[in-house]
């Protein structure tokens, strides 16, 4: 027999393979962005995050945009990353699960990322992000849930315990 899992146990296990940057992490899991406007929150466990590993919510485009957690030596470092204006914003956290959050508005093209450490009380993090029609990528902004290590090797994993798109004109 079995044992049976309710849903709240059951998540979904991004392990880290080795790359330079986001745009060439190859186990990233995507979602079109929904328009006119939608969010995507995910609730993540980065208690097996390992040195050099990125994990977290992007906005998938060229120039893309991501929240996320880096675990280095020294613990963990909630980041924020705008690929367009190469713009860095870290905030320290010793929370091991955090809920992203994405949000896009394609009547305006932009997007915002933000973050929580409840899941309930959400705050923006680096501004409106501009999501340019660009036919480089031929895909449109689409989230992305990424974990990827910076160390040249495989490194821990991180739990994704939801994964849900809002659209909140329908």
């Amino acid at each position: 027999s079995f044992p049976t899992r309710r849903f709240s146990d059951l998540y979904l296990r991004l392990h880290s393979l080795p790359s330079a940057t986001f745009w060439l992490a190859k186990n990233s899991l995507t979602q079109r962005g929904i328009g006119p406007e939608s969010y995507a929150i995910t609730e993540l466990d980065i208690s097996n995050l390992q040195d050099g590993d990125i994990a977290g919510l992007a906005l998938l485009n060229l120039p893309y945009a991501w929240i996320g957690i880096v675990k280095s030596e020294n613990g963990h470092n909630l980041q924020f990353y705008n690929q367009q204006e190469q713009k860095h914003i870290d905030v320290e956290t010793n929370k091991k699960t955090i809920w992203l959050r994405a949000h896009c508005n394609f009547d305006t093209d932009i997007g915002k990322l933000s973050y929580s450490f409840d899941g309930v009380n959400f705050q923006e993090i680096g501004g409106e992000i501009i999501m340019p029609y660009q036919l480089k990528t031929f895909q449109g902004v689409r989230y992305a849930l990424f974990n990827y290590n910076t160390k040249g090797k495989e490194g821990g994993y991180a739990d994704c315990n939801s994964f849900e798109v809002i659209e909140p004109r329908c």
